[in-house]
């Protein structure tokens, strides 16, 4: 009985993924797969059943698919003025895939809402 509570609560509607793609921010640098958020937000219309679908079967199947795991490495300058031969002056950032965002913005929503 219990287990099957869990499993209503974590049924992804199309108003979760509706909700989760108009949070996302704009002008943001996307990951590996370079789709950017306002690709998502243009055609979230045509896009929001099939991330419905595909987001219910990874929670049965319970992956989160590899590709979604893997950022695109961005390395930076940390300020004009360092030593750009110099290691110590660059720093990183990692950026993931804008669907993989959604999921968990899905899954976040779901969680929070209990």
């Amino acid at each position: 009985m219990q287990e099957e509570e869990n499993n209503e609560e974590l049924i992804v509607t199309n108003w979760d993924v509706e909700q989760a793609i108009k949070s996302l921010k704009n002008g943001k640098a996307p990951g590996s797969d370079d789709i950017k958020s306002e690709i998502y937000k243009e055609n979230k219309d045509i896009l929001t059943p099939y991330l419905v679908r595909l987001f219910r079967e990874c929670l049965e199947e319970g992956i989160f698919p590899n590709s979604w795991k893997m950022p695109k490495l961005v390395i930076l300058l940390k300020g004009e003025d360092n030593d750009r031969t110099s290691p110590k002056s660059y720093g990183h950032i990692c950026l993931l895939n804008v669907v993989s965002k959604i999921f968990e913005k899905v899954i976040a929503g779901k969680i929070n809402n209990k």
